[in-house]
Order: structure tokens, then sequence, then C-alpha cells
């Protein structure tokens, strides 16, 4: 993939002319709206230059769902990016660059957020289920798709932000786990349980069925 900008607007030699660039990383895509320039001469007639929050609440439902799935694949670093309306900033797949570059152009020009709440939807992962309390082996090419190792790294992060234990193991081919609910998890849960909303009713008095895989 090579890196290319797209305008947005008919004068690309505008320089209030929007645009999206693309720039291809080892992991992953960055894909950039720069608003930049129109910011300034919207400023400048005075008018109003912020984000509308649904808006801003789909990129970021669209950025978490992003970064989960480039971790899910590997990847062991970090991401950044700023806010505020000069410039709007998703990591994300190869894959799924170009419907980015569409969801962005669309919310951007016709207000129009659907593409990028679509767009979170098919890249969020099923980590609840992963993460559901009872020993089980997750299998390669049926529940999930990375390298294990890789997959088990992401789900001991995943687990520790949840405040579970995960009791991982990969195999050649799978990833045994059993998450469980450690008793400083518990008292957390009990002190704020806004934060953990479902809790009770998934590892609170979990009792393993009799006919539960063991583990090799």
């Amino acid at each position: 993939m090579t890196e290319r900008t797209i305008y947005l607007d008919p004068d690309r030699r505008d320089p209030r002319s929007r645009r999206v660039s693309i720039r291809a990383l080892r992991w992953y895509a960055t894909v950039t709206l720069d608003r930049d320039g129109y910011v300034d001469a919207q400023t400048s007639l005075g008018h109003d230059v912020e984000l509308p929050a649904a808006y801003c609440v789909a990129v970021d439902e669209v950025r978490e769902a992003a970064v989960d799935r480039i971790w899910y694949d590997g990847y062991p670093g970090e991401f950044w990016w700023g806010n505020g309306p000069r410039w709007v900033t998703v990591h994300v797949s190869f894959p799924h660059v170009e419907e980015t570059v569409e969801a962005l152009r669309a919310a951007e020009l016709d207000h129009d957020y659907s593409g990028l709440k679509g767009l979170a939807e098919r890249l969020t992962l099923p980590v609840d289920d992963w993460l559901a309390p009872g020993e089980r082996e997750l299998i390669r090419g049926i529940d999930f798709d990375s390298a294990p190792g890789a997959f088990l790294r992401f789900l001991r992060g995943k687990a520790k932000k949840c405040g579970l234990r995960l009791n991982g193991r990969a195999t050649a081919g799978s990833v045994w786990v059993r998450p469980t609910l450690p008793p400083v998890g518990k008292l957390m849960r009990e002190k704020y349980p806004e934060r953990y909303p479902g809790w009770v009713d998934r590892w609170t008095g979990y009792v393993e069925p009799d006919d539960a895989p063991d583990r090799p």
C-alpha cells in the first residue's frame, strides 16, 4: 500500500480543502482527516468549528474497535492520537482502510455517521464471549484467527482491564482459558457496580459443570 491523499473538496489547491491522508506502517495504516485549513477559514468567518458530539462518539467507537483488532493481530505497541476539530486520526488494519476513508467522508461532508457506526460494529471483537466464566478451549480458525500466542496476550490485557484472572495457556492451534474473578475483583465490583454492569450474573457463584473439558 502506498501513501496517498484523497481530497474531499472540489479545489484541491485551495488551502481550505479538507483531505484524507493514508499512511502505511508495518502493522497497520493511519487514516487522517486533515481539517486544519478548513478550521482556520471557518474560524475567520465566526463559524463554530467543533465537531458534533455524535461525530466524536462515532469516531471514538471506531478507534477503540480498530486498535483492538490490531492488538488482536499481534501488534505489541501503543497508539496515540489527538482530540480536536483539526485532525481526525484512526489507526486501522489494512483490509479496512477504504471503508474507513468512506465512513469519514460521509461523516464530514454529509453528516452521516452510519458508516462509522457500522464499521465499529464489524470491527468489534467478541471479548465478552471469550472472557465468559468456565474452562474451555478456543480453537484457531473457529473461535479466533490470530496466532495463539498473540491471542493469549490480547486476552490477558482485556482480562486485566476487566479485573479478571485469565488462567490461560496457548497450544499450537488453540488457547485454553479459564477466566475467574479474584477476591479483589469482587470487592471492586461491589464498591463500584456502575463500572461493571452485569458482573453478578457472569462470575459470582459460577460453578464448573461436571462435564467441563480437561486441559491437557
